[in-house]
């Protein structure tokens, strides 16, 4: 479900007139920054790429909004972002990897470690950024809300809490392409334990029932684009990842599911070479209904809490 996409950067006037696109280049451009006259723009530039640019080597370019000439600062592969003017034609960039940091245009290495999204100081002599510090996955720490009715929690992928709000259940992995197993924990983040894992399948985007008594999942191989042909299945399980039961036949990707209020049903999405949908269990029985049928991918439903 990743759609190639390109970029461009634009010039604006601040009465909202002169809209102008300064790069025609079928790939991705970001983070323009101007330089001290007023005269050229850097950025990062990087070949299109379905999972994002960040999945390919990028290059820092300069180019003369009078002229348009293009300019290309670096070489080589690797990630390389956010460049900013330090000071006459001197061009600093953040590189990405085992052994990334700040860089020079040129060549020079300044400090490493992970800086992300940095802002130089008038005199180029300091920048500011941010950065993960804490190393555990996945992480499980409240985020500032502006809005008091709702709680900001920052979590690993795919979270579902339980009915009475006291434990959640999470994948492990930091994607939902690599092989994930499901974590249980106390809503603080404490007491961690795999509740299900297995050495082939993933088990992707685990739901609590509504009665606190189950909990669902996808299970096989997913990401069919990047993985090759895959098949998964429903599965439903006990709280204690025991009792698991698949409710499909293995005759497709069958992922993501939802509960209905009643607990009764699940929803889910299909998908396969000839037939694409959302698909309708009962939990008890496993009888199936198919709910949407077509060419285009219906994914990620969720019931209403009326269950209409």
């Amino acid at each position: 479900f990743a759609t190639v996409q390109t970029t461009d950067i634009y010039l604006v006037l601040t009465d909202s007139s002169g809209l102008r696109r300064v790069t025609r280049r079928d790939a991705v451009a970001g983070s323009p920054t101007w330089s001290a006259d007023g005269k050229r723009v850097v950025y990062h530039e990087a070949e299109i790429s379905t999972l994002g640019p960040e999945r390919g080597p990028s290059q820092i370019v300069s180019i003369d909004l009078a002229t348009n000439e293009r300019q290309i600062l670096t070489d080589g592969g690797g990630e390389k972002w956010s460049p900013r003017w330090i000071s006459g034609d001197r061009v600093a960039y953040v590189s990405r990897g085992p052994d990334g940091g700040v860089e020079f245009v040129g060549g020079t290495k300044g400090t490493r470690g992970d800086m992300r999204s940095p802002a130089s100081s008038p005199d180029g002599h300091r920048m500011v950024f941010h950065r993960e510090v804490d190393s555990r996955w996945p992480p499980l720490r409240p985020g500032p809300s502006r809005e008091p009715s709702f709680r900001l929690v920052r979590t690993g992928i795919f979270p579902s809490y339980s009915p009475t709000g006291d434990r959640l259940v999470v994948n492990d992995e930091r994607l939902g392409r690599l092989r994930n197993s499901i974590l249980v924990m106390n809503a603080d983040g404490s007491q961690r334990s795999v509740l299900f894992g297995d050495a082939e399948r993933s088990a992707l985007a685990p739901v609590w029932s509504p009665h606190g008594d189950r909990i669902a999942s996808g299970v096989g191989r997913f990401f069919q684009g990047l993985q090759g042909p895959s098949t998964a299945d429903i599965a439903v399980m006990g709280v204690d990842g025991k009792d698991v039961r698949i409710l499909t036949d293995g005759s497709a990707n069958y992922g993501f599911p939802s509960w209905s209020p009643d607990g009764r049903q699940l929803v889910f999405r299909l998908a396969g070479k000839e037939r694409n949908g959302l698909v309708i269990v009962d939990v008890a029985t496993g009888a199936l209904k198919t709910l949407t049928a077509g060419v285009a991918h219906d994914n990620f439903p969720s019931w209403s809490p009326k269950g209409d």
